[in-house]
């Protein structure tokens, strides 16, 4: 069972809606006509009842030739995964590797369609692509280009950890990485919308895989550079701050973020994705099995880099 956040105009099924929490909000920006972001959301259970969700946000390049063709391209393909691959790859008993293998697959056909269409047409064109996908207290995040996936924690009620799950693939992301380039500098930078890494550049793309454990109530949030950008990292921690660290309304906390953006020149396309885990979800030996099950993955498939955390 699955429901698609896309195009949709009925509300949530309560069997699945009690699992999650979610928001979303985007704007052109003021100095956009078109809005070239686009974003999926998905939430199903399996066979077993066990729930899943599944958040994605791809920025298509305003720069280049018709940037929101490249994004559509990209959150068409991941839909098709999601629908056709992902509900038997949660079944499998080697699901990690079976699943990390074959969005691979789907990041490399997403790639080259973009490529071979470009290359035809004569033009370049190109998109970001990040996804998170929450699976009973696992998630998986794969991802390229300079959207960026942030995991808000706390206790007592409180969300005040705030934590960059992602690296941008920027020519300035890569200079404050390697020391040479401070981070205030960087989002001043002439060259901050730069990217080195999306689909649909020149030979093969390369995405950034990360997994790690999540607790309930939790928040995930999904943001483009045209929101990240303005704001930083401060600019998100402040604006939950303001409310003692509480969200109680994921929706409320998406259009608080993009109003907050708009209030300055906004130049760029500016969108921001919500989800929280209301389950339980495992807890006790079942969370360090849980844990256990992704290091084994890991040992057994130790071809990406990876990182894992929570």
């Amino acid at each position: 069972m699955t429901y698609d956040l896309q195009g949709a105009k009925t509300p949530l099924k309560t069997k699945i809606a009690v699992h999650w929490q979610y928001g979303a909000a985007t704007h052109s920006g003021w100095q956009r006509t078109l809005n070239d972001d686009r974003s999926l959301l998905r939430m199903g259970l399996t066979s077993r009842g066990i729930p899943y969700a599944a958040a994605a946000l791809a920025d298509g390049m305003g720069g280049l030739a018709d940037g929101g063709l490249a994004g559509d391209e990209a959150i068409d393909g991941l839909r098709s995964w999601l629908e056709e691959e992902l509900p038997d790859l949660l079944e499998s008993k080697d699901r990690w590797g079976l699943l990390e293998a074959s969005i691979q697959r789907r990041f490399e056909s997403i790639h080259c369609s973009i490529s071979e269409r470009a290359l035809s047409q004569g033009m370049k064109q190109g998109t970001t692509l990040t996804v998170l996908l929450l699976f009973d207290s696992v998630y998986w995040i794969f991802h390229i280009g300079d959207c960026r996936v942030y995991k808000l924690s706390g206790r007592g009620g409180r969300q005040t950890r705030l934590a960059r799950l992602t690296r941008d693939h920027t020519w300035v992301g890569r200079q404050v990485r390697l020391g040479l380039m401070a981070a205030d500098t960087a989002g001043k930078h002439p060259k901050r919308n730069v990217l080195l890494r999306y689909l649909g550049m020149r030979g093969r793309a390369r995405i950034d895989v990360r997994c790690g454990l999540y607790e309930r109530q939790c928040l995930f949030l999904l943001t483009s550079d045209g929101l990240h950008g303005p704001l930083a990292d401060g600019g998100v921690s402040r604006l939950i701050g303001e409310n003692g660290g509480r969200v109680e309304d994921v929706q409320a906390l998406c259009d608080a973020l993009l109003s907050r953006t708009l209030e300055g020149t906004a130049p760029d396309n500016a969108s921001v994705l919500a989800l929280r885990p209301t389950d339980p979800g495992k807890a006790g030996l079942r969370r360090f099995g849980a844990r256990l099950s992704i290091i084994v993955h890991r040992i057994r498939h130790p071809r990406l880099p990876w990182w894992l955390s929570g």
